[in-house]
């Protein structure tokens, strides 16, 4: 028997979706100086790099530690070169990656380069005449639960609801290919892990379709919840919406708002930009927050966070789904060249600039001169930077003396 306990009207199944109540993913609202976060001002577009220098002063990992610090052994300079699909942001080559999909930088530059992929794979899906469901899954969760425990739970529920004998019944009804994102939040009730999820069918879905498989999902998903973690799972743990048939652009969107990467992500896919809802907090939110009033509180959540996400796949796709964004060999070739450095300099600098925290006012300076608008700091900064790729007996030391020296 399927669990028809929902607090949804079952009679329209594309309607009631949009009007469905929110899964409160995000906990109650936090009383003043319990789990909220300050003004939540948007940073600067290197605004990465000043996170990552704070997740270096809380991170348990060596690798996070030393993320963009050190030059690449088969790299002579360190270069900052443009970046973006307008040009309007700054990288930088040449340097040491962590990798990690909880690092602001790497996992940035990870959930970009799977965008496009997941944005062409799901038009040309949608383009054969497939059908998008757009899926989220929760899982109950207490302040004292561990985020491990969670996870391990969320992540046996999904094998019991979509593999094996599941699996074979989704199969038989058209199920093909599936992307599913971790989503990563925090709040008054402690960690709220979620999943995110796009599922594509091989044929347009009748009403009927739409309703059974949701109460087959639903039933399923509330007994592999409470298998694995022996909670109870509340109607709102569920929660299905609809795109319109054929509308690639709401596919692609939502492909978009899915992460990873990041982390990345998560809800969004670029979730650095993502904030969270009813006093929850997103871990790049803890991380600002940490950045900005330097609590205990906030490392400690980070690191049980670290901890707990340590070897986790946050992005799973279905076997060849990903296949189908593969981009032609001649965009591959309009990619594959290099961008022209705007600014070289040699590690040790580069090193000595990250040291004094620096780094921030050497990407503003590099932006002006991209404007137009030649600054002070570009002067000195640039000239700096020049003479370190001749003067090879300067140290770190010696570089961050003559920085402390910078008006």
């Amino acid at each position: 028997m399927l669990d028809t306990n929902s607090s949804r009207s079952p009679t329209k199944p594309r309607g009631y979706a949009a009007q469905s109540p929110s899964l409160g993913n995000r906990g109650v609202s936090a009383p003043d100086g319990v789990g909220r976060a300050p003004d939540k001002a948007p940073l600067k577009k290197h605004g990465r790099w000043w996170m990552l220098r704070q997740a270096r002063k809380i991170t348990q990992r060596k690798s996070m530690r030393c993320c963009g610090l050190y030059a690449h052994p088969d790299e002579n300079a360190v270069s900052i070169v443009r970046s973006g699909k307008k040009g309007d942001e700054l990288a930088v080559r040449g340097v040491l990656r962590c990798g990690s999909m909880i690092c602001p930088v790497c996992s940035h530059g990870k959930q970009v380069e799977r965008l496009g992929q997941v944005q062409r794979a799901s038009k040309k899906l949608i383009e054969k005449g497939y059908t998008a469901l757009f899926l989220t899954l929760t899982i109950p969760h207490k302040r004292e639960d561990d985020l491990g425990f969670l996870l391990d739970g969320l992540q046996r529920a999904w094998r019991l609801t979509f593999s094996g004998r599941a699996g074979k019944l989704q199969k038989e009804r058209g199920l093909k290919h599936y992307l599913r994102c971790l989503d990563l939040t925090h709040g008054q009730n402690g960690f709220h892990p979620h999943y995110h999820a796009i599922l594509f069918f091989d044929h347009i879905l009748t009403d009927d379709d739409l309703f059974w498989f949701e109460m087959e999902i639903r039933h399923r998903w509330g007994r592999a919840i409470e298998k694995t973690t022996g909670k109870a799972l509340v109607s709102r743990g569920v929660r299905f919406d609809y795109p319109e048939e054929g509308d690639v652009g709401a596919v692609s969107t939502y492909a978009m708002k899915l992460q990873a990467l990041t982390g990345a992500g998560m809800e969004a896919l670029l979730s650095q930009t993502k904030e969270g809802k009813d006093g929850g907090r997103t871990i790049w939110e803890i991380l600002r927050d940490y950045g900005r009033k330097g609590e205990a509180r906030d490392a400690a959540i980070w690191r049980d966070m670290e901890n707990g996400t340590h070897r986790r796949r946050w992005v799973v796709a279905s076997k060849g789904f990903l296949e189908f964004g593969e981009e032609d060999e001649d965009d591959q070739d309009e990619e594959q060249e290099e961008a022209e450095p705007l600014l070289k300099l040699s590690a040790v600098f580069w090193r000595a600039l990250c040291c004094r925290e620096m780094e921030g006012r050497l990407f503003d300076a590099v932006l002006e001169v991209t404007e137009g608008r030649v600054t002070e700091d570009w002067l000195i900064l640039s000239r700096m930077a020049a003479l370190s790729l001749t003067s090879a007996r300067m140290t770190c030391s010696d570089w961050i003396l003559e920085l402390s020296r910078f008006p």
